[in-house]
């Protein structure tokens, strides 16, 4: 005898290859569900971030401009497409000489820093008792002041190109803006003297060196000459005088020569300053950008943590949630009445003897007990 429950094919809720009706008000219950920690979630990561932002100092920024030529005379270039890829390898070079130990050094010497006069901006402030207080206990090498400086003025660095252009900004950040603007004009400074002693040629130093040598000789004979009296005495000096003004003639045609072939060379690179770096009159983000941010921040942080907790939450709250775990469909709900509710709550709150519930938190057992006296 065939049984007509098991000979028939079970029905499927919906097809699955259709929209669920019910998608709106999965989201509607996911909102309501989720919506108090969400919304406690966001004003908590809110509040924190404003204490944060009154608390820390605001930073100041202080930028200065400059452009990188290929060479000092633009009718020497070369073609377009070359010069483009040769000036992207010397921006990188350029960027890499201002983060170079040399220029800071120059800048922590040339502005003659106190010691109780830091590099770094406030929020790095806060670990140098912490970093103090591990060095003390000998669990890390704590570095000089110098180097300390050093490392500071590069941390609050920052060198970038500006999209198709030849140009570098250069940019410090500090919580003070003297202090950032002061920073800023000696690394700008320290910059274009290192880039000269790189790219100098010593050969026009050399014969510039010989022809300020040969001035001073010149001179020197000139006023021992016109002090002398006796004229047989002064014919060694003209003699003297008539050879070094052949070699000033000499080496000044030679410096003229290099001063024009470094002109003249391709390979050299012109830095002019564009804009120095100004006094910044206001912070870089104003609090209220800030606290946005942080009320942001928090709302995408709570949104996470709510579609994490549903997606790893396995109860059953609606008869929807079944579709996902069987393939039968859903007869019929019935729901949790009071008593129902109220006899799950004694089980769990009565005294257990041995492992077995107490009786007398079970609804009907007094009236199984006066049945029996009975």
């Amino acid at each position: 005898m065939s049984d007509p429950f098991h000979d028939s094919e079970a029905p499927l809720p919906f097809a699955r290859d259709e929209p669920s009706p019910s998608s709106k008000r999965d989201i509607a219950r996911f909102v309501f569900k989720y919506l108090p920690f969400m919304l406690v979630t966001t004003a908590a990561v809110t509040i924190l971030t404003a204490l944060a932002v009154f608390l820390l100092p605001q930073t100041y920024v202080s930028e200065g401009i400059v452009l990188v030529e290929r060479a000092k005379n633009p009718t020497l270039r070369s073609d377009p497409i070359a010069y483009r890829a040769e000036l992207d390898t010397i921006i990188r070079s350029e960027i890499e000489i201002i983060y170079s130990r040399g220029v800071a050094e120059q800048v922590i010497d040339r502005l003659g820093f106190s010691d109780d006069e830091p590099l770094r901006t406030g929020s790095s402030k806060l670990f140098e008792s912490f970093y103090e207080a591990l060095n003390r206990w000998g669990l890390i090498a704590r570095l000089d002041v110098r180097e300390r400086r050093i490392r500071g003025l590069g941390d609050a660095l920052v060198v970038d190109q500006p999209a198709r252009s030849d140009m570098l900004a250069i940019r410090f950040t500090h919580d003070d803006p003297v202090l950032a603007h002061r920073i800023a004009s000696a690394i700008v400074e320290a910059y274009i003297q290192r880039h000269r002693e790189i790219y100098s040629d010593n050969t026009a130093n050399f014969y510039e060196q010989r022809v300020k040598q040969v001035t001073d000789e010149l001179q020197a004979l000139r006023t021992t000459l016109q002090r002398e009296t006796d004229p047989l005495a002064g014919d060694p000096i003209r003699l003297q005088i008539r050879a070094l003004e052949e070699s000033f003639l000499f080496y000044s045609e030679k410096w003229d020569r290099a001063r024009a072939a470094t002109l003249s060379d391709e390979s050299l690179v012109n830095i002019r300053i564009v804009d120095l770096p100004r006094l910044p009159l206001r912070p870089q983000h104003t609090r209220l950008f800030q606290i946005l941010v942080g009320l942001f921040a928090g709302a995408v942080f709570a949104l996470a943590v709510a579609l994490l907790r549903e997606h790893l939450d396995s109860r059953v709250y609606v008869p929807s949630d079944l579709d996902g775990m069987t393939s039968f469909p859903v007869l019929a709900t019935v729901r949790k009445s009071r008593a129902a509710r109220a006899y799950t709550r004694g089980r769990r709150e009565a005294p257990q003897h041995g492992g077995v519930p107490d009786a007398r938190a079970e609804p009907g057992a007094h009236s199984d007990a006066e049945s029996r006296q009975g």
